[in-house]
């Protein structure tokens, strides 16, 4: 996969590099959301069970069960990938003379450390892994494909810099690990590792209940790949382990496989009651064109406003397949990137929390946008000087609004236009602290571009010189 080596050429690593320092410099608090999981987390850890009975005034977002008892309302595949960490850390957290035990029992919240470790070794690395190695191989692919450096820069910018699931990479939300999962799952769909493919989905789906709106895409990605039906086998395979943790997490929890926390929901959120056709009183049943609008195009959440890139690589992609300019893996690619985000968008609209509560962009969606930021690589390639200009300003638009994340805080309250508010919010921190990261950011990150850009044509003239004196 990756050696050392190719770590070393590659042309993006200061981008990577850059990444990685700003995230582990700027500290985010993931708050009721994170705290979640951790309060689940520290139960296995405790007292060897998934409720959070003793720990559930550390957050609101719980569901209760009839018996009375509490549980996380999030899906359990962040809890059981970082627990095994989470729990060597957290035997050391025993030492701190700032503890509170009550019975025995650590009651005091997780502290900063280990929340941030977790989001760095389940998060934060992994992307940069993912991100490089789609980078790679789309340097070298079949198909005649071979997008430029500057296409493969655009893309390398919208995976890291330009999309809402960027932001979410250092506080344990689980969006940001989702979108990796499903980063790792496409990839070894394109090295035909099925295995791994099932292995990737299954953890996905694991920690995100939504993931499983794209399993038929990701079949008929697979089906018109193959000619025949052997890859069933390793697919399946691949999904037991997390198949089998979603039987035991569920039917030990709610009684069945079947019932997931949603269905248990604390009251503070079932918005949608009042509404006659509802789901658990979560989901509107309805058709909401309000929410559609605001999701796309609204000051509020909307992708104009956050990440205007994606509306062009939607609008672009079905205008070269409909002019026949993209070859068959390109095709897959959009196919199964665009339909997973129409079927999210349906999703979201219809979620009486559309908004995502407080977050810096459309948190519900963001699981899907690297990948669309990889498949907008070939649209970007592929597409005219129109075309490659207003991809230039979306990514733009999105890495100045990222910026001002950094500057501000990446979960905004809900009901504000994000752009004012996190304006506001960067101005009012003391001693121009956050003018000074947001500045700090767009100047780190185009020093990183143009040390990137440097390296690509070094190499280039490196690889022309050999080739004239061969």
């Amino acid at each position: 996969m990756l050696n050392l080596e190719i770590i070393k050429k590659s042309t993006i690593l200061p981008l990577l590099i850059l990444f990685l320092i700003l995230n582990i410099a700027s500290r985010q608090d993931g708050a009721t959301n994170e705290m979640s999981r951790f309060a689940t987390m520290r139960a296995m850890a405790e007292q060897g069970t998934f409720k959070i009975n003793d720990y559930v005034d550390w957050t609101i977002d719980w569901s209760q069960t009839p018996d009375g008892n509490y549980y996380s309302n999030k899906s359990p595949g962040a809890m059981f990938m970082a627990m095994p960490v989470f729990f060597i850390l957290d035997y050391f957290a025993k030492f701190d003379r700032k503890q509170k035990f009550k019975n025995g029992l650590k009651t005091s919240k997780v502290t900063s450390t280990p929340r941030v470790v977790i989001s760095l070794i389940f998060q934060i690395i992994p992307f940069l892994i993912i991100t490089l190695l789609l980078y790679e191989w789309s340097k070298d692919i079949p198909n005649g494909m071979n997008p430029s450096y500057y296409s493969l820069l655009f893309g390398a910018l919208a995976i890291l810099y330009g999309n809402t699931a960027s932001q979410f990479m250092n506080f344990y939300f689980g969006h940001g690990l989702t979108a990796h999962l499903l980063m790792f799952m496409a990839y070894f769909v394109l090295k035909k590792r099925y295995g791994l493919v099932g292995l990737f989905f299954g953890f996905s789906l694991l920690n995100d209940y939504s993931v499983a709106l794209f399993l038929p895409a990701l079949l008929w990605w697979i089906i018109s790949t193959e000619k025949n039906i052997y890859w069933i086998k390793d697919f399946v395979i691949g999904g037991i382990f997390p198949g089998v943790l979603w039987v035991w997490y569920h039917t030990a929890c709610f009684g069945s496989p079947f019932k997931i926390p949603n269905m248990f929901q604390n009251p503070l959120f079932q918005d949608v009651t009042h509404e006659e056709k509802n789901l658990w009183g979560i989901f509107s049943l309805g058709v909401s064109h309000t929410n559609f609008v605001k999701l796309l195009f609204g000051a509020e959440r909307g992708i104009l406003f956050t990440n205007p890139w994606i509306l062009i690589t939607i609008a672009q992609g079905a205008y070269l397949a409909l002019r026949k300019k993209l070859n068959q893996t390109e095709t897959q690619l959009y196919i199964f990137s665009v339909s997973s985000f129409i079927l999210l968008l349906i999703m979201n609209a219809q979620f009486g929390g559309w908004h995502g509560g407080g977050t810096s962009g459309p948190r519900y969606l963001s699981i899907i946008f690297p990948l669309l930021a990889f498949a907008s690589i070939f649209l970007f390639e592929k597409s005219g000087t129109i075309g490659k200009t207003l991809f230039a300003l979306g990514l733009a638009v999105s890495v100045a609004f990222r910026a001002l994340v950094y500057g501000s805080r990446a979960t905004a309250l809900n009901g504000q236009d994000l752009w004012p508010y996190l304006y506001s919010d960067m101005l009012s921190k003391e001693s121009y602290k956050g003018v000074t990261k947001f500045s700090l950011f767009l100047i780190t990150l185009m020093i990183a571009t143009y040390i990137s850009i440097y390296l690509y044509k070094r190499n280039k003239k490196s690889t022309q010189s050999q080739s004239l004196n061969g």
